[in-house]
């Protein structure tokens, strides 16, 4: 075959786009082709590709002379087609010149019989057997009817003038009908393209490694989406997108057999992928999704200032697993980044990748910068066989500023917080010397999931990465984090009526050992994976001054003191009082319960007791809290130190 001024030579054929060669009715052996140009291949050997020099042949734009060019299958890419297709884009790298068709059997036992096609693939008005079809780039639909097993139809499409945000096509089957879509920007493209299920390929010869155009293949429709590339907001004007579209027959076996009958199919070009706009109430988003296989849903919503968070959240998912790509700005993230794996390349090109990519179903952003937010979801499957025709999912985007929380008698309550959420709260702690410990917790009745708290000073509260860990023996410092303590005053962790855990819910934080005046951010958080959370939180403020504090600590006399009291299950009432230094040669106090309510007994010098004691503390050490537990009443007393005559004196505070 040669070819001169985009022409066969001797023929009637002009404006050639590309050239198709093939082998058809086998009987036997195993024909392989390979094409040179100017010169005839050595067949006494297996078809290879070689004299290219480095790159695919695909990318090339001129055809060496004596280059030869073996091209392993068929758009197809199944069993049976082995070397025996070939075709080339003109320009990618077919040029004017003598093309030469070598052919051999690789068979070492059986002859062979076939016949050998020429086409070419030419504009409309040419004699090529395969004309190209045009397809509007926005509304474009065209019927293909009889497409024969592994024969294909070539259309192209034509980017706007002005440029597109994005662009999505389809192809939508008949019955039992499979065929798959190959595209390639500007050239008709090739056996040798890549493809979206699991190997490199793109339209672009300038982006794509493999040179050939980007195969969209997988079982049933197919979608393909393309995003402008990093940093771009647009799909360049004025160009030209080939597009094939290739019949595997009806109801193949296998994704390695070919089916049979002819195939009817629709080709559909959808222009711009649209992008949805967000509308807020409250700070909440919610909307119904349903997605066919690798469909690209865009969503762009605006983050107010001073958010302390956002959460994107998919719930209900039924059919093919969801995952989505977030990214600040208009730009649309490349939802799938992450390389050799179907679902992360299949039907998708382009996007700016300094995107985050989740495939959870759930996540939360800790202080989110104010301004435009664009959200890319998208259906996936694990393999090419195994899409659902169908996927919904609820989508829930929520956006949080900190709830106010009053430090003496501040309450808020929360329902159906979700599985792995969170909720904040801003709580300032005075400068008032009248206030000794914050006693913050949940409600025990909370409902559902496992609520922790967590409290930083100044900061969000977060999990990964994690905040500097503060002491409970120093002084609190900006931007470090408590958890809240495993267990309170009963050093139990769990709910007595049903046994749900309540490790992390309560915490009583003390001042001058721990606690300073500042602004504190209260973090609750469901670690449940499954569950939701609904609960109410208090924060109450324990003090000496009774027209201010929440849990008065109310005094007793060192000497003869007696005060009675009722106090809930779980809960404590607080007393200081004060032992005068080189006075006393002993102290002792008992508690009294009245049967059956057992109590328990915590005292610590300096500072008001916290829920971490121990039975072996003492006392007499600033900070340290001694616990008295015991069934019955509780004794308490307290002796000078080993070598002492009298008690060193000092402020002592009892929980009981």
């Amino acid at each position: 075959m040669t070819f001169a001024n985009n022409g066969i030579l001797g023929g009637d054929a002009t404006g050639i786009l590309a050239w198709n060669t093939r082998l058809r009715d086998i009987l036997g052996g195993d024909p392989q082709m390979v094409v040179t140009k100017g010169e005839a291949f050595d067949v006494a050997t297996s078809p290879q590709t070689r004299n290219f020099g480095p790159g695919d042949p695909s990318e090339q734009t001129s055809w060496p002379a004596g280059a030869s060019w073996s091209q392993n299958d068929d758009f197809a890419n199944r069993s049976g087609a082995h070397k025996k297709s070939f075709l080339a884009a003109w320009g990618k790298p077919l040029d004017d010149g003598t093309y030469f068709i070598g052919i051999f059997n690789n068979s070492s036992t059986e002859n062979s019989s076939y016949s050998l096609e020429s086409r070419t693939v030419g504009e409309a008005g040419s004699s090529s057997a395969i004309i190209v079809q045009e397809l509007d780039f926005s509304t474009g639909q065209i019927s293909i009817t009889g497409l024969e097993p592994r024969d294909f139809s070539v259309f192209r499409t034509t980017t706007p003038p002005g440029g597109a945000a994005s662009w999505r096509t389809q192809v939508t089957m008949n019955g039992g009908a499979e065929a798959l879509l190959s595209i390639k920007r500007g050239f008709v493209p090739d056996f040798a393209g890549g493809a979206t299920d699991g190997s490199p390929g793109h339209p672009d010869d300038d982006i794509s490694t493999s040179g050939g155009g980007v195969r969209v293949s997988k079982s049933g429709d197919e979608c393909y989406n393309l995003l402008p590339e990093e940093g771009l907001a647009s799909l360049a004007g004025n160009d030209d997108y080939f597009l094939v579209v290739t019949s595997e027959g009806n109801n193949p076996a296998n994704s390695n057999t070919i089916g049979t009958g002819t195939v009817d199919c629709v080709l559909k070009s959808e222009g711009e992928i649209p992008v949805e706009t967000a509308n807020f109430v409250g700070g909440l988003h919610t909307r119904a999704l349903t997605l066919k296989p690798a469909e690209v849903r865009l969503i762009s919503f605006t983050v107010p200032p001073n958010s302390s968070s956002l959460e994107i959240a998919l719930t209900n998912e039924i059919g093919n697993e969801l995952a989505f790509a977030l990214r600040e700005g208009t730009l649309y993230p490349g939802p799938f980044q992450q390389q050799n794996s179907h679902r992360e390349y299949y039907g998708i090109d382009g996007g700016t990748r300094n995107a985050n990519f989740y495939n959870s179903s759930l996540v939360t952003v800790a202080e989110p910068a104010p301004g435009i937010y664009t959200l890319a979801i998208r259906s996936s499957a694990p393999s090419p066989t195994s899409w659902d025709a169908i996927s919904t999912a609820d989508l829930r985007i929520e956006i949080l500023g900190p709830q106010a929380l009053a430090f003496c008698g501040g309450t808020a309550s929360h329902l159906n917080q979700l599985p792995l959420s969170w909720r904040y709260y801003t709580v300032t702690v005075p400068n008032d010397a009248s206030f000794k410990g914050w006693d913050l917790g949940l409600d025990r009745s909370f409902q559902g999931g496992r609520p922790r708290i967590y409290v930083r000073k100044g900061e969000l509260p977060q999990i990964s990465p994690s905040p500097p860990f503060q002491s409970r023996t120093s002084p609190w410092i900006d931007g470090r984090q408590l958890l809240a303590t495993t267990s309170d005053w009963t050093e139990d962790s769990t709910r007595f009526s049903d046994n749900a855990s309540l490790a992390n819910s309560r915490d009583l934080l003390v001042f001058d050992e721990l606690l300073v005046p500042g602004d504190y951010v209260v973090g609750v958080y469901n670690a449940d994976s499954s569950e939701a959370t609904s609960y109410t939180i208090n924060s109450s403020c324990v003090g000496t001054n009774p027209a201010t504090a929440n849990e008065l600590i109310q005094t007793v006399v060192v000497d003869g003191g007696n005060v009675t009291g009722s106090v809930e299950s779980r809960e404590a009432d607080f007393y200081v009082t004060t032992i005068p230094a080189n006075t006393h040669r002993s102290w002792q106090i008992r508690l009294e319960g009245t049967p059956p309510a057992e109590t328990s007994l915590f005292v610590n010098r300096d500072y008001l007791p916290h829920f971490v004691g121990s039975t072996s503390s003492q006392a007499d050490s600033s900070g340290v809290v001694k616990s008295m537990q015991r069934v019955g009443d509780d004794v308490y007393t307290l002796l000078p130190d080993n070598g002492s005559d009298f008690l060193a004196g000092g402020t002592y505070y009892l929980a009981v």
